[in-house]
């Protein structure tokens, strides 16, 4: 590591780096390069899928701060469902220090939506008291009344897409399969000699032939995942459903 340049998120962010390197430990002590979209350390979620392919393989709740309770963010937030925004609701007098702090809060936030998008990872993030938590898990809460356990995948892709009907629970290994490709196609690699599809099930990766063109292995690909992962399956051709 004594090698590895040291690059800020914002600064991978800008340079297109999947990865980057701070040189200082994670939470769990590991000094080791980070994800640039999700900020977490490789060498943890290295051991965390070394875990679970070693163990039973059962699903391991997603680990994510608590959020405060469903009334407090109710007299907090106004959640417009079907356009997936929180407001900010107007704040009484003895939340303030002084009178003037409370009329410069309720005419700077009041009404208007809460949090800001993230730089990285197009999130909404919204701080309520010192804290910074992500919007569509606040929403979930506001709406079904409890923290869950595991992931919250956006069903369309937008991750700051936060309406109601956009929002669903998933594994880590249903929402890698919504998530979009980083290339054109996803599940496509170029090789030698052409393109070839890629999935992968059971932890084992399935490769088709190989293809002339990487819109003929994107369409083996979409064949295979619209069957095998159903409703998480991110296709590259979702509204030709009856080209096969």
């Amino acid at each position: 590591m004594e090698d590895e340049e040291i690059l800020l998120r914002k600064d991978a962010v800008l340079k297109g780096s999947k990865s980057y390197f701070t040189g200082k430990p994670c939470l769990r002590g590991h000094i080791a390069r980070r994800d640039t979209g999700s900020g977490s350390c490789r060498e943890c979620k290295r051991l965390i899928i070394s875990r679970w392919r070693e163990g039973t393989r059962e699903v391991v709740p997603f680990k994510t701060k608590e959020t405060p309770t469903k009334d407090y963010l109710c007299n907090r937030f106004h959640y417009n469902e079907c356009e997936g925004i929180l407001f900010w609701k107007e704040r009484g007098q003895e939340d303030f220090s002084d009178l003037k702090c409370h009329k410069a809060w309720n005419t700077r936030y009041s009404g208007n939506p809460a949090g800001s998008l993230h730089y990285a990872n197009n999130y909404i993030e919204i701080r309520l008291d010192g804290k910074l938590y992500k919007a569509h898990r606040l929403a979930w809460k506001m709406v079904h009344g409890y923290d869950s356990l595991l992931m919250l995948d956006h069903i369309n892709g937008i991750t700051f897409d936060n309406r109601v009907d956009n929002l669903r629970e998933a594994t880590p290994q249903d929402n890698a399969r919504n998530a979009r490709g980083r290339n054109k196609y996803k599940g496509v690699v170029e090789e030698d000699r052409g393109f070839r599809g890629v999935y992968c099930i059971d932890d084992k990766s399935v490769h088709s032939e190989i293809y002339s063109s990487a819109k003929e292995a994107a369409q083996w690909y979409d064949k295979q995942v619209r069957l095998l992962y159903k409703d998480f399956a991110y296709l590259n051709f979702k509204e030709n459903t009856n080209e096969f």
